[in-house]
């Protein structure tokens, strides 16, 4: 019975725990029961939401079923814009066929404008040639120019030293006449009040003495006439002086004992006709023997050497560059550097053509063989 006792007691003791438990399911069960009354309500809210909705799903499929009528209608519409189009389409092909055509034509247009293109290209180059031997022609030119500027501004300088002596005694003649003609007219009144008698006289005087005064006026007037002229012609040397110092200095600098240009011939002492004749020569020459005619540029180079013997030590180095070049007259270059170097010890380019052409000598002149 104890022990009966205890079991009883043990399961009034688990009723108890699970009292509790159903206690506390119970109001676990409530709350779910007012979270589904809750959720209920808002069913019934959602519900009449989606009523007032299918009402306008309805309102919508009335107006989709007008729209698919409206469609309906286009749709035939754009079937006969569609035929139009086909129309269109065909047209458009035969509008492509003839623009095939004038494009075979344009290209071959393009081919002969290629073709005349290069025909002008090849024509500005031989201008562009042309044009560069022209400036090389007018370089040459511009050097014979600044040799003839050079002995111009010599003789105008001479020019200008003698006017300025003349303009000195000019004025000084000027002085001199001024106090004479004051000293007359005193002398006039002297005589005039010492001497009634003499008037006749003393007014033929006059009469020389207003003669002299439109003499020496004249002569004034002259003076003053060409005092202006040789003004102008001084401000025009000026002007033409500035002008060749602008040409003078458009030329490159050279050195007279290494340089190989026709300006070397600009510091030589010969006068203006000489160096232009000798420049032309050298220009004529130069031409030949850049174009690979080397027997005729040495005839011109040997004609120049014969101009100046005395001051030209150019002419002979080339008439021996020449001559080093030309089988048949090799044996004349050793001379023709001895000549510019007899003229022009210092010249650089002589010397180094002499020791090309100059004969080696032999070995055993030399030391003999070698043991």
């Amino acid at each position: 019975v104890e022990a009966r006792a205890k079991e009883l007691e043990a399961q009034a003791s688990e009723l108890s725990a699970r009292e509790a438990s159903v206690a506390e399911r119970a109001s676990a069960v409530e709350a779910r029961a007012k979270e589904l009354e809750a959720q209920v309500s808002e069913l019934s809210t959602r519900e009449a939401s989606v009523a007032e909705r299918a009402s306008a799903v309805e309102t919508r499929a009335k107006e989709l079923e007008a729209q698919v009528s409206e469609l309906s209608a286009r749709e035939a519409s754009v079937a006969e814009r569609a035929s139009a189009v086909e129309a269109r389409a065909k047209e458009l092909e035969a509008q492509a066929s003839k623009l095939s055509a004038h494009e075979s034509g344009l290209a071959r247009r393009e081919s002969d404008l290629t073709k005349k293109a290069q025909a002008l290209i090849a024509q500005a180059a031989e201008q562009e040639a042309g044009f560069a031997r022209r400036e090389t022609e007018l370089k040459e030119r511009t050097r014979a120019m600044t040799v003839q500027a050079a002995e111009r501004e010599a003789g105008l300088l001479k020019r200008e030293e003698t006017a300025a002596a003349r303009v000195k005694e000019l004025d000084g003649a000027a002085t001199a006449l001024t106090g004479r003609e004051a000293e007359l007219a005193k002398r006039e009144a002297e005589l005039a009040e010492r001497t009634r008698a003499m008037a006749v006289q003393a007014a033929e005087r006059e009469t020389g003495f207003n003669r002299r005064e439109a003499e020496l006026m004249e002569r004034a007037q002259a003076i003053t006439a060409q005092a202006a002229e040789q003004e102008a012609q001084l401000s025009a040397r000026a002007e033409a002086l500035k002008k060749d110092e602008a040409l003078l200095r458009t030329f490159p600098a050279f050195a007279p004992n290494t340089s190989t240009e026709a300006a070397v011939i600009v510091g030589y002492p010969i006068p203006a006709e000489k160096r232009e004749e000798l420049i032309a020569l050298h220009q004529d020459a130069q031409a030949k023997f850049r174009s690979n005619r080397l027997t005729q540029a040495y005839e011109v180079y040997r004609k120049a050497a014969e101009l100046q013997p005395k001051v030209d030590y150019l002419s002979p180095y080339w008439a021996g560059a020449a001559a080093e070049k030309i089988r048949s007259k090799r044996g004349e270059a050793l001379t023709w550097a001895n000549k510019a170097l007899e003229i022009n010890p210092n010249y650089k380019p002589a010397q180094d053509l002499k020791k090309r052409v100059e004969p080696r000598a032999p070995k055993s002149a030399r030391g003999g063989r070698k043991k």
